[in-house]
């Protein structure tokens, strides 16, 4: 063991004296808590009390009672903790609660959980962060407050700014593309800035402290930003959620947005790649042109059919849709989803890719209805498949609602389709009454039909609401007669 001076006897007591060790269980409670109610294994403050009494910081508590705030007279008057255990769980909740993860009852004790808790426990996300996320969140944010608001995440306050490492620092500063800041380098959340910013460009640092440093912001920073784009696709933002999933994918797959979806291959030549960007060449122009013409474009005859393989293989998805009135208020969607790409390659593909389709109302900056689409290789070579869906539609109507296609993992892939409401024709407000003639009561001879009359046998005269809708049937439609008859509908015994 490698120690300083001043800690050997620390360390040296640890080893001979066996001191015990004690929980630390109360700092990550609300964490752990949250997690326990998304499971569905806690749902009101008994049973959280009772899942607490199987931790190891329940079994401290009783040993060494003083540690953790208690004396042992509280121990003796309480053997069980029951009171100290309480009041911890709902020190939590109102936290938690706080934070909107969770819904909490004082009165009932109920604990119910939310689509925000959900999101954090599925990303591991820390309730403090949760917290800062729900007041620097805003429908409309640009990358630089992005960044900023992802630097601000209790998950980094553990890094130190060191003064050996300001020097490099700056330096990595100048390899920014998104501005960090404008009052320098002031602490963790600005390291946390450039270190996330320095992963994405694909440097690395000089210094073995930094290297740590941007491992840890890259292996945490990826989730963290999932957990974002989650709660912006749950508020219904569009413009943010399509921004988040797009700094989600340039983090896993280092590589700005603004660069060409081609080096995502790995495979590429740099200087072939800078060529393609400096030229501006989409992948729609690379699919378009031949081989040839791209190795003359670059001045480089062999990476043309590698560029046009390459571009094959980014798995685009083609969208058109229909839409159908079902009320004044209510549109249903059908939408074809067909692969924009030639073949399968597992190697490259694997066995699924996975697809965020939503539509949304740019205009006015609103997601209205969202699912995530897995295509299977199966499904690749069955076609085109079908999705139907409902969205609202409100009034005056807008020009047009946009269907939104991006994925999961890969760049370049994304697609746009507007859905046009120029020829639309809605349902009229209120749909008019049918009038009920002025009928008579009539025997049941009128049915001309002797099987039809031992239906109604024990009436005398059909009631006016049956007889209408009977003659009704009859002499405007081709319903039927004897369905109409034995409709369950009230008629008067005489």
């Amino acid at each position: 063991m490698i120690t300083t001076h001043d800690k050997l006897i620390h360390h040296l007591r640890l080893m001979n004296h066996q001191t015990p060790i004690e929980s630390h269980f109360i700092k990550a409670l609300p964490d752990h808590l949250n997690a326990e109610i998304v499971s569905g294994t806690v749902t009101n403050v008994r049973e959280a009390m009772e899942w607490l009494s199987y931790t190891y910081l329940y079994i401290r508590m009783l040993k060494n009672p003083m540690v953790y705030g208690m004396t042992y007279n509280v121990r003796r008057d309480d053997p069980l903790l029951h009171n100290r255990r309480e009041s911890l769980i709902v020190g939590a909740a109102k936290m938690l609660d706080r934070c909107n993860m969770i819904r909490f009852d004082i009165r009932s004790g109920i604990l119910a959980v939310t689509s925000l808790g959900r999101t954090a426990s599925h990303y591991y996300i820390d309730h403090r962060t949760i917290e800062t996320f729900k007041e620097k969140l805003q429908p409309h944010l640009s990358d630089e407050m992005i960044l900023r608001i992802v630097s601000l995440s209790a998950e980094f306050e553990q890094l130190r700014l060191r003064d050996e490492e300001i020097k490099e620092l700056e330096q990595l500063t100048l390899g920014c593309p998104i501005q960090v800041g404008t009052s320098g380098l002031d602490g963790a959340k600005t390291k946390a800035n450039i270190m996330l910013q320095t992963h994405i460009s694909g440097f690395r640092p000089r210094s073995f402290t930094l290297v740590s440093d941007l491992n840890y912001v890259s292996q945490n920073a990826g989730r963290i930003v999932r957990g974002l784009f989650e709660i912006a696709l749950q508020k219904g933002w569009s413009l943010l959620a399509s921004k988040l999933l797009r700094l989600c994918r340039s983090i896993d797959l280092r590589i700005w947005f603004d660069r060409t979806p081609l080096r995502q291959f790995g495979k590429i030549r740099r200087d072939v790649l800078e060529k393609i960007e400096n030229k501006q060449v989409t992948i729609e122009k690379i699919r378009d042109m031949s081989s040839s013409d791209l190795g003359v474009l670059i001045r480089n005859a062999r990476a043309g059919k590698q560029l046009k393989d390459c571009a094959n293989l980014i798995p685009r998805l083609e969208v058109s849709a229909k839409i159908q009135p079902i009320t004044r208020g209510i549109l249903r969607v059908t939408l074809t989803v067909e692969p924009d790409f030639p073949k399968w390659n597992t190697k490259v593909h694997g066995s699924s890719l996975g697809y965020y389709i939503w539509v949304e109302d740019y205009e006015n900056n609103v997601i209205y209805h969202h699912e995530f689409f897995l295509l299977h290789r199966k499904q690749f070579f069955e076609g085109a498949q079908l999705l139907a869906f409902t969205i609202p539609v409100f009034e005056p109507l807008p020009p047009q609602y946009y269907v939104r296609v991006m994925s999961n993992k890969w760049m370049g892939c994304d697609t746009t389709t507007a859905v046009s409401f120029k020829h639309l024709i809605l349902p009229e407000k209120h749909p008019p009454h049918t009038d009920l003639l002025d009928l008579r009561p009539l025997p049941i001879q009128a049915l001309h039909n002797k099987h039809y009359e031992k239906l109604y046998e024990k009436y005398v005269v059909f009631e006016l609401h049956l007889q209408y809708l009977t003659y009704s049937l009859k002499n405007h439609s081709n319903t039927n007669t004897k369905l109409a008859l034995r409709a369950r509908t009230q008629v008067r015994s005489l």
